[in-house]
């Protein structure tokens, strides 16, 4: 069993088997008419994930976080940079929390969704990084999602096993609001893996699509794709629910440059540029038959030849779909005729909190 989500990601780069991240759910909560969800006494392992679906109860609604052993701190130990829609970055120190909202607030019929990296190891300061995506004001997909990132720490040195995700503005998240916090150590050998293997395709021969199939829905999707080029030049994008119409929107920035907004799409794209060597694209995806789908995913892609730098596209992207979950992907390699060669792969997990 692959331990960590980096070492089962390098196996799956290099064509060998892919395991499911070896990540345990450690506690989950949903909010209860109240500004904030808390995470109690977990257990505190070295390497944790916190997932947030954050809705707001009404106007003004923001996402902080706080941490601690014990309990959670509003000492002043946070420091972070952020990055708001791929603009110039925002420095934070000698904070009593950690600003974790995507830009602006939100209001009623909007919804952020992150996904936290937290290294907890004992007897060291805590280093974060996180992605963070949000239904911007107006509708999906007329109007495109915004994006935060984020990389901070938290002084503190003992481990953390408090966690709390509050609203510093003047309502209550709404009761669907949630917070989950999975984890491992570096020496686990067993236990039960909170993402569960849906989709496993490796790729016989050349396609011009990878199609998932139908899958169990899952509230929360995590998937991989690597796209082998057959030697044609490809302009990979992907859909869901086999959905063709214009139900799409996407934010992306190419190469660490200024962002592009996308509206009313009948796809979302994954690689921007045409590129005929491989692509790669890993991220997350919300999935709540309920609530708008919210998407943060980043790829890469690269002529041939050590003389062409690997191109790096990121991207967050909405769905326009209430009703029901996401129960297929598809990814295209563009333009009709574009073909993926044997050998492309498509992995894709589900986690729900129980």
């Amino acid at each position: 069993m692959s331990l960590n989500l980096l070492n089962a990601f390098q196996k799956f780069a290099s064509g060998g088997v892919f395991e499911a991240p070896f990540y345990e759910q450690l506690a989950t909560a949903n909010a209860s008419s109240s500004k904030t969800v808390s995470l109690n006494d977990f257990s505190p392992k070295q390497h944790l994930m916190f997932i947030r679906h954050a809705i707001p109860g009404g106007t003004g609604t923001e996402v902080n976080m706080r941490f601690g052993n014990g309990s959670v701190s509003s000492a002043t130990e946070y420091a972070s940079r952020r990055a708001e829609n791929f603009t110039s970055t925002q420095t934070l120190t000698s904070k009593d929390t950690w600003f974790c909202n995507a830009p602006g607030s939100l209001t009623t019929g909007e919804e952020q969704f992150g996904v936290t990296f937290f290294e907890n190891y004992d007897g060291i300061v805590k280093s974060f990084m996180d992605y963070e995506v949000a239904s911007s004001h107006g509708t999906i997909p007329g109007t495109a999602v915004s994006i935060m990132e984020n990389v901070g720490k938290f002084t503190e040195t003992d481990q953390v096993n408090y966690a709390q995700f509050y609203n510093s503005g003047a309502t209550n998240y709404n009761n669907d609001s949630e917070f989950s916090v999975l984890g491992y150590n570096d020496d686990d050998t067993s236990g039960t893996s909170a993402w569960t293997e849906l989709v496993n395709i490796t790729t016989t021969g050349t396609q011009t699509s990878i199609d998932s199939g139908t899958f169990t829905g899952k509230d929360y999707l995590m998937f991989f794709f690597y796209g082998k080029h057959d030697g044609t030049t490809l302009y990979p994008y992907f859909r869901a629910n086999n959905t063709t119409s214009n139900v799409y929107c996407y934010r992306k920035s190419i190469d660490g440059g200024s962002d592009t907004a996308t509206i009313n799409q009948p796809n979302v794209d994954c690689a921007s540029s045409p590129h005929n060597t491989q692509t790669w694209v890993w991220g997350f995806i919300v999935n709540k038959a309920d609530y708008n789908k919210l998407m943060h995913y980043t790829g890469t892609a690269s002529a041939s030849g050590a003389g062409s730098a690997v191109n790096r596209r990121e991207y967050v992207a909405g769905m326009s779909n209430d009703s029901t979950q996401i129960t297929s992907l598809e990814f295209f390699g563009g333009n009709g005729s574009n073909t993926y060669d044997a050998g492309s792969k498509l992995l894709i997990f589900g986690y729900t909190p129980s």
